[in-house]
């Protein structure tokens, strides 16, 4: 007796026992293989770039250069509000977790086109523009160094974002996931806008800086995303999706010592030579005594005729000695070096940097500016309080 073939629906979480509905309701992958092939695909698909990604990143990237140029936190506050949800982030953990390939490379490459959009355009507006960058202590070198404040802000962002977007299984985003997900932005973009206006403006210590602190704030969210997803269930569907993960996560771990270490050598200030001064003190004296004696001739009446000419000839030839200054400056840029008295800047002075102090002094608006030279030949001014005078000693040459 042939009995007629039913199809099997999944059970309704209604009839389900009171301790198979409690499972279900904590874990997130359904208890059958079908179901959760079926929520990872609908998972994934929700966190997919797509062309609003790219829009909302180049609109949120012009806007958070303008503001780290301009220093100002009320753009800088609109340039997060308008960036778009980093949920590639969270899929490039979860195609590590569940080890999709697939998966992984497409919010790989999504991510990182984003984000050069967002350097381009940092890059393009810092170029065009060409205004003066404001002072020594802004908020791009504040967002281009890492800080354990920021990275707290990373890890929060990291963990609420992928439990918001896991949470839902209808096909729907939780609405506070994008609240969450401004957290990974203002870590992962900003640093971004840093390194771009670095390059353009060609300002040290950005450029590289920021580009370092984005490849770390990348890695360690893609990491704690990955942990958050393992613990709410997420697994892989086949045992090699273990080999993935594990390769992935190796990957990272070496790529964050190598990008520690890069950091390392970059904050070393390693590069600049100091130039050295050597004082010649070149004093002559030449004096040239002359005199001419006639003898006495004797005649009838006796005439002594004497002439002494004395003819002395001194000409000292003595250069003047350079009052030398030393650079005393606790910013990483070391010292701005400006063409007049808050003016252009024309140059940075690093830590312990020799300059040839001018007399001039200017004193602007409670400020007393002195004029100095850098050992390329610069011609500025600078904040006296930046420079510490040396008085040299002679060394008389032989």
């Amino acid at each position: 007796m042939n009995l007629p073939r039913t199809n099997s629906f999944p059970d309704d979480p209604e009839s389900l026992p009171p301790a198979r509905r409690r499972r279900a309701s904590r874990l997130l992958a359904p208890l059958d293989v079908d179901e959760r092939a079926a929520l990872f695909d609908k998972f994934a698909h929700r966190l997919s770039p797509t062309f609003d990604f790219y829009i909302f990143s180049l609109i949120s990237g012009a806007i958070l250069s303008l503001a780290l140029m301009a220093d100002n936190q009320a753009f800088l506050l609109l340039g997060i509000i308008l960036a778009p949800m980093m949920a590639p982030v969270i899929g490039i953990s979860l195609g590590t977790v569940i080890g999709s390939t697939r998966l992984f490379l497409r919010n790989l490459v999504g991510m990182l086109l984003g984000s050069l959009i967002v350097f381009s355009a940092a890059f393009l507006i810092t170029s065009l523009l060409r205004v003066e960058f404001p002072g020594e202590k802004n908020l791009a070198q504040a967002h281009t160094r890492f800080s354990w404040p920021d990275f707290l802000v990373l890890f929060i962002g990291s963990v609420f974002t992928t439990i918001f977007l896991a949470r839902r299984n209808d096909g729907q985003s939780s609405p506070t996931a994008p609240l969450a997900s401004l957290a990974l932005a203002y870590t992962l973009y900003l640093p971004l806008a840093g390194a771009g206006i670095g390059l353009g403006a060609r300002l040290p210590y950005l450029w590289p800086d920021g580009l370092v602190v984005y490849l770390l704030h990348f890695i360690c969210a893609i990491s704690i995303g990955a942990i958050v997803l393992a613990v709410l269930g997420f697994r892989p569907l086949s045992p090699f999706g273990y080999t993935i993960g594990g390769a992935v996560a190796l990957a990272a771990i070496l790529l964050a010592l190598g990008m520690g270490s890069f950091s390392a050598v970059v904050t070393a200030r390693i590069g600049l030579p100091t130039a050295t001064f050597t004082l010649t003190p070149t004093p002559t004296a030449t004096y040239t005594p002359t005199s001419t004696s006639v003898p006495p001739t004797a005649t009838l009446t006796m005439t002594v005729t004497s002439s002494l000419t004395i003819t002395p000839s001194i000409t000292p030839s003595i250069t003047p000695t350079p009052v030398l200054g030393l650079v005393r400056s606790d910013i990483s840029q070391g010292a701005r070096i400006r063409s007049e008295p808050g003016g252009q800047t024309v140059g940075f002075l690093a830590q312990n940097t020799w300059v040839v102090l001018l007399p001039e002094t200017v004193e602007q608006d409670g400020i007393i500016w002195i004029q100095v030279v850098a050992p390329d030949g610069t011609r500025g001014w600078l904040v006296s309080d930046l420079v510490l005078r040396v008085t040299p000693t002679l060394l008389p040459s032989p």
